[in-house]
């Protein structure tokens, strides 16, 4: 029952975490543990599908400032990383309860649904590094059977992403000089030029020293995540306990 802690902290993330770690230290096996995460809000007591039907954008978001009271809730992201937490590391997830969900787009349990179809085929080493990565409160999906390269974590421990669906993502405009081996990606008034197996960036002419290297594997072309993103104004946060990436404005 990771829930029920206080209004403003109803249920965060460090609580599945911390609850997870005190029953396997109490000797309960993984797969034992089921997390219980709530689909209501406090101290306003809506259910989420109420919340969402006053406002979509409550989907994607842990508050809502409803009246008379506010309310603070897990919505669809934080679920998902509490879903994959649990998926590494105990037995699953439970919903209290479940006919708080909505019955479209926005249903949490078609979201753990597709979350377990997406990671179904991969060993246990390879779910321990599937890296989820959201984007303006969006989950930016990488399949590995669409051809176009996944995620993974490089020797620098640095987030490298397939180069052209977060960049097309925001909305950036997007070439590859294959003779130059330089990736350029503009979006208003920024210019970004990423040259392949350099330690550097362009951004707008100007030389910035990057922490780790674009690269070419299996002829997929990979920038690091960071130094790009940065570079377009976006703040990047790294949620280690569910290998999920935070991507906003």
């Amino acid at each position: 029952m990771a829930y029920d802690t206080n209004n403003a902290d109803h249920s965060p993330l460090w609580f599945s975490e911390t609850s997870i770690e005190y029953w396997l230290n109490r000797g309960v096996a993984a797969k034992d543990i089921v997390i219980g995460m709530p689909l209501y809000a406090r101290p306003s007591w809506m259910q989420y599908r109420h919340l969402v039907a006053l406002n979509p954008e409550y989907a994607f978001v842990d508050y809502a400032p409803t009246t008379p009271t506010e309310s603070y809730y897990n919505g669809m992201n934080t679920l998902r990383e509490k879903t994959m937490m649990a998926m590494n590391r105990a037995g699953g997830v439970m919903l209290f309860d479940v006919n708080e969900d909505t019955n479209d787009e926005y249903s949490i349990v078609s979201m753990i649904d597709g979350l377990v179809k997406k990671t179904g085929k991969l060993s246990k080493n390879e779910l321990n590094k599937y890296i989820t990565v959201v984007l303006n409160n969006r989950e930016l999906v990488f399949l590995e059977e669409e051809g176009f390269g996944v995620p993974f974590v490089n020797a620098d421990d640095r987030t490298m992403v397939p180069l052209r669906k977060p960049l097309e993502a925001i909305g950036a405009d997007v070439k590859y000089d294959n003779s130059n081996r330089v990736v350029t990606a503009v979006k208003d008034d920024i210019t970004v030029k990423v040259p392949i197996d350099k330690n550097i960036i362009y951004v707008n002419g100007n030389e910035v020293e990057a922490d780790t290297q674009a690269i070419i594997k299996d002829n997929r072309t990979y920038i690091p995540l960071r130094a790009v993103f940065e570079a377009f104004g976006y703040k990047l946060d790294w949620h280690n306990s569910s290998r999920t990436i935070i991507l906003s404005k």
